[in-house]
């Protein structure tokens, strides 16, 4: 162990010379520590850690929904029979695909369109289109395929992946609502509609600077919003109603135009696998 400690204390470089450590932090010989590096530099520094940890926490959440897929998957292909297991596994699978593209293209210009900017990613400033009728916020209108003047943002494109697992989730909740009873053309069609208009402008009304979330800020509901301090607009902290309710009610919508599911269940209610 002295051996040990002794080579360790020959090799050793307190004052960090060999690494070129002393000069990184261009220390001083000021008994306090002082450094020569500018505060703005610093707070740049921060700054960007900040950022990407905030990045690495986005993705990591995102990717973390993205398994409701299989929980789904699973749920809905267990609940019909045999005979169409497969069907609804393939229209779990092809649901993630469709929806994507489509709230690629237009969905996520439609919610997040006018949302920037975000500073806690560090961009989204091509985000900055709202159609509105006076000051109320109606749809997004830039960053269409995810690009503002053909060009890509980092952020958009985090921003993007976090927020396209949430559209998904509202697109699986219908296939358990029209299982056994729809073709698979007219399920694609459905999911379309979602990841491009259902879900895109409801949301963006809640989470993209749409009126709902800013009832109360004036007009009619100006006197209950800030006179009586009960608030400002409507707020879903994690999509109990831009996700689930959004995909509850296309569901209800569909099962109703679809009717009940043939030969699914016997005359005393029992179901048949």
């Amino acid at each position: 162990m002295l051996v040990a400690v002794g080579q360790f204390s020959h090799h050793a470089d307190p004052g960090g010379e060999k690494t070129v450590a002393s000069a990184a932090h261009a220390v001083t010989n000021n008994p306090l520590g002082v450094t020569k590096v500018p505060i703005t530099q610093v707070a740049n520094q921060l700054g960007h850690l900040g950022i990407s940890i905030n990045f690495t926490w986005l993705l990591l959440t995102g990717f973390l929904v993205l398994f409701m897929q299989v929980g789904f998957a699973f749920l809905v292909t267990g609940l019909t029979r045999a005979k169409n297991a497969g069907h609804m596994m393939m229209m779990n699978l092809s649901s993630f695909v469709i929806a994507l593209l489509a709230y690629y293209a237009v969905g996520f210009a439609f919610q997040f369109g006018g949302v920037a900017p975000i500073a806690n990613i560090g961009g989204t400033s091509p985000l900055n289109g709202l159609f509105t009728h006076g000051s109320t916020g109606i749809i997004g209108t830039h960053g269409f395929f995810l690009q503002s003047g053909n060009s890509y943002d980092v952020g958009v494109i985090a921003f993007f992946l976090f927020q396209v697992v949430f559209m998904e989730t509202a697109g699986y909740i219908i296939i358990g609502a029209i299982a056994e009873r729809i073709s698979f053309a007219g399920f694609l069609l459905a999911e379309i509609a979602m990841g491009a208009i259902i879900y895109p402008i409801y949301g963006n009304w809640m989470w993209g600077g749409g009126f709902l979330a800013h009832l109360g800020d004036g007009g009619l509901l100006k006197h209950l919003g800030i006179d009586l301090h009960l608030g400002h607009g409507a707020v879903d902290f994690a999509g109990s109603g831009v996700v689930h309710a959004t995909g509850g009610w296309a569901a209800l919508a569909l099962a109703m135009i679809l009717g009940p599911r043939i030969g699914k269940y016997r005359r005393d209610g029992t179901p048949r696998a």
